[in-house]
This record gives C-alpha cells, structure tokens and sequence, in this order.
C-alpha cells in the first residue's frame, strides 16, 4: 500500500510539472540525472525483484528514451504503468554472488554500479518449537547488526498469513530483539510465521557528471513458525 501511494504521488508530480507526464531523458540536462537502485532477495519464494528509478534534482522522475537502457546483469528493465520506475522480478532463482546495473544512458554513457549480498544475508538461530505467549522471548539471527543496516522481524499470522507486527533493529551490533508475543498476537492464534528482514543503504560507484545516487537492499530469510501456549 505504500508503494502504490508513493508511486501515485510520483505520477501526480510529473502531471503538475510537465502537464501530461514525466519527462523524457531527451528534454532534461542528463549530466545532472540521479539514479537509483533496489534489489531485494526473497529466500522464502526463491524471488529477485529489483527496480531503478531517474531523478532530477528537484525529484522528479525522467523516462528513458532510446537508446537509453537500464539492466541487471544483463537482464533489462521494463517500465512500470505508473510513472517511470523501471522493475525486473525473476523468480525460482538462486542467489548470484554480485549483481550490476547497467545504465546506458540517451548519448551511450555507460554507468556501472554493483553490489552483492556478502555478509547481507540473514537466518534466525534455531527457535523454540513452543513459548509462552506471555514471556519474553530473544528471537536471535546469525550476524550482527552493521553500519547502515537495520534488521527487521515481522510477526505473521498463520491462519490469514497476514503480518500482525513489524519490529525493528538498528543498534550496530545487535543480534536479536526481545519480544512478548502477547503484546501483538490475538488470543485466538496459536501459531505464528516469523520472517526476518536485512537492510541495507550505500552510495553508487559511477554517477552522472552532476548527479548523485542511492543503492538500497533488502534481503528476506526463510519464515520459521513458533506455537504459543497460555
């Protein structure tokens, strides 16, 4: 839901500015193009998704015009209906050990930012079949908590698969959150999915002449299931 609203307020911006739609990559000054980047790896489904997104300055997203591309190692970008956000999903995959955009932009500049999931993964350390819903319960992964990360833990309902909470983690150094199940879950559950999620922000390597941009990765573990007692 916030997608979309972020997507829907996006598109209303490039309507009240260039009265129609967002501009184009031949009617802007490209040197000053910011771009950026996310990838996220679903271990669960086995999914890579990622998306790019052109700004100016002020914001506003550009459309690529030919020849202009953006690909992920290789594979290209389409663009999305609602403004100009380019996505690629890829299902039934494996990790790779590096991933690279490749942004050729409408004068054959080519730009070439990367990153790879090394030590950005993430599982939890073995769980309890069974706890009571009233006690506290460390729920601990398997790496600690770097600079410009933060780990996020969603609590999920088992009988509409639906998250009843999402606690975060961002003190560098951390390994696990402590969590009474009461405080979240109704009484009438008594199991639960936990899923837990890795994030992670950097700079890109090869920027336009007078632009910036931003990488942003989330990786989501395997969903482990806990059964609450009173």
């Amino acid at each position: 839901m916030k997608q979309i609203k972020f997507l829907v307020l996006l598109t209303i911006s490039c309507l009240a500015f260039f009265k129609g739609s967002c501009p184009k990559d031949n009617e802007v000054d490209i040197d000053k193009i910011n771009q950026n980047y996310f990838i996220r790896y679903n271990e669960a489904k086995l999914e890579l998704y990622t998306e790019a997104t052109f700004k100016l300055p002020s914001g506003t997203e550009v459309e690529l015009t030919s020849p202009s591309y953006i690909k992920l190692n290789g594979l290209p970008l389409t663009k999305s209906l609602i403004g100009s956000v380019y996505t690629l999903t890829v299902t039934g995959t494996a990790l790779a050990s590096n991933y690279q955009w490749e942004y050729n932009d409408n004068q054959n500049r080519v730009y070439k930012n990367e990153i790879n999931f090394n030590g950005r993964t993430i599982s939890f350390l073995p769980l309890p079949d069974s706890v009571q819903r009233t006690a506290p319960v460390n729920i601990s992964w398997n790496s600690v908590v770097q600079t410009d990360e933060n780990v996020k833990v969603n609590i999920i309902n088992s009988v509409n698969d639906s998250t009843l909470v999402t606690i975060e983690q961002n003190v560098v150094g951390a390994t696990n959150i402590q969590v009474i199940f009461s405080s979240y879950v109704p009484s009438a559950v008594n199991k639960i999915y936990l899923q837990a999620i890795r994030h992670y922000e950097t700079g890109i390597q090869q920027k336009t002449p007078s632009g910036d941009g931003r990488i942003k990765l989330d990786y989501y573990s395997k969903r482990d299931s806990i059964k609450l007692s009173n």
